[in-house]
């Protein structure tokens, strides 16, 4: 409650998602500084393979593992890469499948009102 927080579905063994990385590293560095949250939601994945994954990305922000995806289904979220933006009040505003083209214009829009 009172920040945005942007929710990251991702997997190690999802492509997709390793190429998306650094986009949203970017997004880290640009937002986490003006109050924005973020959180990762790991899908389908071991610890090992998880650690490496964020330790070779430069993953700056905590994951919870879902190997079940109860978290993924509480969120509509069906595949690796999505992210889940929520708003200050913790609806969510916006979801992005594999890209995170439009993301910044949603948080500077959150961050106005």
């Amino acid at each position: 409650q009172g920040h945005p927080v942007v929710v990251d579905f991702w997997a190690s063994w999802c492509g997709p998602c390793r190429a998306e990385q650094s986009d949203i590293n970017g997004v880290v560095k640009a937002y986490a500084s003006r109050g924005v949250l973020f959180i990762g939601v790991d899908m389908r994945d071991d610890d090992a393979a998880a650690l490496a994954y964020r330790h070779d990305l430069g993953v700056s922000y905590d994951s919870l593992p879902d190997s079940s995806e109860q978290i993924a289904a509480s969120y509509n979220v069906a595949a690796p890469p999505t992210v889940v933006l929520v708003d200050q009040h913790g609806a969510v505003v916006d979801r992005f499948l594999g890209t995170v083209v439009g993301l910044k214009d949603d948080l500077d829009r959150l961050l106005r009102a």
